[in-house]
């Protein structure tokens, strides 16, 4: 199993888990099972907006935010 480098943004990383399970919940006939994942989906885009915030104050200027930004799209 690959492991998680420190420097990738976990904004990032929850944004990836939430496309797996949007993925996911695509596959599914069930409309239940695609209601729970895409439920979790909400959650994780929730998770990845608020890591984001804390990512960006972690930067003292506005310029630093940016360029962190950037190297990480």
């Amino acid at each position: 199993m690959p492991s998680i480098s420190a420097k990738v943004p976990l904004s990032r990383i929850f944004r990836g888990r939430a496309a797996e399970c949007r993925t996911m919940a695509e596959l599914f006939r069930s409309e239940k099972t695609r209601e729970h994942l895409l439920k979790v989906v909400a959650d994780y885009e929730s998770m990845a907006d608020q890591e984001a915030t804390f990512e960006l104050e972690e930067h003292t200027t506005p310029q630093e935010a940016v360029t962190s930004i950037l190297a990480h799209a």
